[in-house]
């Protein structure tokens, strides 16, 4: 083998070093850079998180505030499973002697189960004009009322030319009860 000059040696060594520069920088730094890039997208995300945590957890006790008024109110909405079919009847009555109007029957039908709820529809036969029917409608769709016309029908009445005769399908919807059974009086 032949001896290298000293210019070799140098060209050499040059070329070593470079290749070493040349391996640390695209094995090593660059996918370090890349890493450590997509971790600071990712700790800024998670930081994010954290931050979305955080508040979360401090509206925790008005969150928790907040369910128990809607409990409440839902409370307040909805009709107790006890003599239901007895303080719709009741309702009706003092709404149409409030609005002048004429109830001439009040027919309950059998309650009907429904996910979480019974379902207690009844059929009530008015005679009125027809401005006191519609206000009577209105009131009882009324929250404080909590009771839901589902049809109505409307034909002439027996009497004076203005009077109307209306058949109208009313629901009240009550809790189911909570050990499965329906009510004794239902």
């Amino acid at each position: 083998m032949r001896q290298l000059s000293g210019r070799e040696k140098t060209l050499l060594i040059v070329g070593g070093v470079a290749l070493v520069l040349f391996i640390y920088l695209f094995g090593l730094l660059l996918p370090a850079l890349d890493s450590a890039g997509r971790l600071a997208r990712t700790e800024a995300s998670l930081n994010d998180k954290i931050a979305t945590a955080a508040r979360m957890y401090s509206q925790r006790s008005s969150l928790e505030q907040e369910i128990v008024s809607l409990r409440a109110q839902t409370e307040e909405l909805t009709v107790s499973a006890t003599d239901v079919k007895v303080a719709v009847m009741r309702k009706i009555d003092a709404l149409a002697s409030e609005h002048g109007v004429s109830v001439t029957s009040v027919r309950p039908d059998e309650p009907e189960p429904m996910p979480g709820f019974v379902k207690y529809p009844a059929t009530v036969d008015i005679e009125s004009d027809f401005a006191h029917l519609i206000r009577l409608l209105y009131e009882l769709e009324q929250p404080d009322n909590r009771l839901w016309v589902e049809e109505v029908k409307i034909s002439p009445g027996r009497g004076s030319a203005g009077e109307l005769r209306a058949t109208v399908q009313i629901a009240v919807y009550a809790p189911a009860p909570k050990d499965g059974k329906r009510d004794a009086d239902a």
